[in-house]
């Protein structure tokens, strides 16, 4: 499904764009721009309006109410790179459990951010607070394209 017509101009194409509301048939979405393998961005549906008044026979839950041993696996699927670069700005909460010593005993830091490429100085930073947030309870560490001789010492020197 197009959001734009297909003789849209490619410069409206490669900008996040709501389509126009026409009629209460027509559904929203999100124009994502290309990727370099594709012509055409990809379109997303959005849900339905949120500003509506949930049904009042519908329960309502919070993230926040989660136990924090499930809040802690959630966390383990995001990785080393994303709790520190993201999750652990969102809330005081999450913040104190991204410092959970169990969520840093296995830190694979093979996958980064486009936006991280090429900037090993923040890399060995994150390294070093990974191993730090470990509390000696490090056990796997996994690096590509980055690392030296000191950073190896720091974990060593920090780990039992």
């Amino acid at each position: 499904m197009n959001c734009l017509s297909p003789d849209s101009s490619k410069e409206q194409r490669n900008s996040l764009e709501l389509p126009p509301d026409s009629s209460e048939e027509q559904r929203n979405c999100l124009e994502l721009p290309p990727d370099s393998s594709e012509e055409q961005g990809i379109c997303l549906e959005l849900p339905p309006d949120s500003s509506e008044e949930p049904d009042s026979t519908e329960e309502v839950r919070n993230w926040l109410e989660l136990p924090p041993d499930v809040m802690c696996l959630i966390f383990e699927k995001l990785g080393a790179i994303e709790i520190l670069y993201s999750a652990q700005s969102v809330c005081s909460t999450w913040r104190k459990l991204s410092k959970e010593p169990q969520l840093w005993r296995s830190v694979d830091m093979r996958k980064r951010r486009d936006s991280l490429f090429g900037d090993e100085y923040i890399m060995e930073k994150m390294a070093r607070e990974s191993v730090d947030r470990s509390c000696g309870q490090l056990v796997e560490f996994s690096v590509e394209h980055f690392g030296t001789d000191e950073l190896l010492q720091y974990m060593a020197d920090r780990t039992t």
